[in-house]
């Protein structure tokens, strides 16, 4: 299991910890949420990575609507205080983890106008990705029809167990646009609105998207009908994040990314703590 599979656990008990504090309500419940957030915040400094403050932050907001807390207008406040970490990464992207002074003078340093616009916070590989494909894919003599889709399975298993598995569409874009200056892990963010378009063309984004749509109007309204009750409110919590993530990773990445390493503990968890609640109930 690798760093970043782990840090979906921690995601997950963050998450779940916080919209626990906030479903019980009061005071002590928004300060320890607030504190989760707070930690969070710290880590994403220490790092130099935006998405601990927005995976958990998302999640627990969203939880916590859904778990029947109503939010406050001081809430809101504090979360928006937490959020300047998010911005504060995005502009010394350059210098992710190297400390906060080291990115805190590259800030000064090299940041101008336009990097203080939360539209440019974003990484700019997902679009890259997108301008370069849609420039240079011969259609329809290049189109992957579906392929990329039906190999998804394929690459759930660690390279180390499957050592013949293929290549995902991203590593295959960034073997291209690099060339012979490609190394292992290299990755541009090859988004499902590219892999869309590489698979089916100009149809590909919106044929795709009211899939995706109709899945993820499905789970809100199964969840929908138990709203107020805190496990349905952990498992949405934990798939907000994902649900706008979507755009970002293509198929396999969201089936790995959530469904194996989120969704399947969080449904764990879940289990356990019904089992556990059930036992000390007798």
């Amino acid at each position: 299991m690798c760093s970043s599979d782990l840090l979906q656990l921690v995601y997950l008990g963050a998450s779940a910890l916080g919209v626990s504090c906030l479903a019980r309500g009061g005071r002590a419940g928004m300060l320890g949420a607030v504190a989760i957030l707070a930690l969070m915040g710290a880590h994403t400094f220490a790092v130099g990575s935006k998405m601990h403050v927005f995976h958990v932050g998302i999640a627990i907001l969203v939880g916590a609507r859904v778990a029947g807390w109503r939010l406050r207008a001081e809430a809101l406040a504090v979360v928006a205080v937490l959020a300047i970490p998010i911005f504060f990464v995005g502009l010394t992207r350059n210098r992710l983890g190297q400390g906060v002074e080291e990115m805190a003078e590259f800030a000064a340093d090299e940041a101008d106008a336009d990097a203080f616009n939360p539209a440019n916070i974003d990484a700019y590989g997902p679009y890259l990705t997108l301008i370069y494909s849609t420039s240079t894919l011969r259609v329809p003599a290049d189109l992957r029809w579906g392929a990329t889709y039906l190999q998804t399975l394929t690459l759930l298993p660690p390279r180390w167990m499957y050592p013949g598995r293929p290549t995902p569409v991203g590593d295959e874009f960034a073997m291209e646009f690099l060339g012979k200056d490609y190394y292992d892990n290299a990755g541009f963010g090859n988004s499902s609105v590219t892999e869309a378009y590489v698979n089916f063309g100009m149809l590909g984004p919106p044929l795709v998207f009211v899939l995706v749509g109709l899945g993820f109007g499905a789970l809100r309204d199964g969840l929908g009908r138990r709203r107020g009750q805190l496990a349905p409110a952990i498992v949405y919590a934990t798939a907000a994040p994902w649900i706008l993530l979507t755009l970002r990773y293509p198929l396999a990445g969201v089936v790995k990314g959530y469904g194996l390493m989120m969704l399947v503990p969080t449904l764990a968890l879940v289990w356990l703590a019904r089992a556990r609640t059930g036992a000390s109930g007798r």
